[in-house]
């Protein structure tokens, strides 16, 4: 059974097709999910809202997936972050880890056992900080 939070998962892609297939595996889990396809809405949207994960593709529009979730740890550093891509090249990996704190990669093709183990790991993960936090 899952843990659940009240504060829904963001979820940023540029193509529609994946984006519809990851808030569906999402909501399919009993989550709630904000989706967006814009970087500029999501940003804005995690100035108004708090978010239990923040999932990106790699390669969005606007700007690199990496640099929106440089730009979600700023405005949610409790939420864990997720990358979603295809390139997995060993210094892009230590880069995210450090500069914007990546909790998990999702590699392209991706499994939807992959997007739903990540997801509840990164639920958990805010559950705890939450408790953490107002205990």
């Amino acid at each position: 059974m899952m843990n659940p939070t009240e504060k829904p998962i963001l979820i940023l892609d540029s193509e529609d097709i994946v984006l519809l297939a990851l808030s569906e595996t999402v909501t399919a889990m009993g989550y709630k999910v904000k989706a967006f396809t814009s970087a500029a809405k999501a940003l804005q949207q995690l100035t108004q809202e708090e978010f239990s994960v923040i999932l990106s593709d790699l390669r969005i529009a606007e700007m690199s997936g990496l640099d929106f979730l440089k730009e979600a740890k700023k405005h949610q550093p409790n939420a864990p972050r997720i990358l979603v891509t295809g390139i997995l090249k060993p210094n892009m990996i230590i880069d995210s880890i450090n500069e914007a704190e990546i909790f998990r990669f999702i590699a392209k093709p991706w499994a939807r056992a992959d997007i739903t183990a990540a997801i509840k790991e990164a639920v958990n993960r805010f559950n705890e900080k939450d408790s953490i936090l107002f205990s």
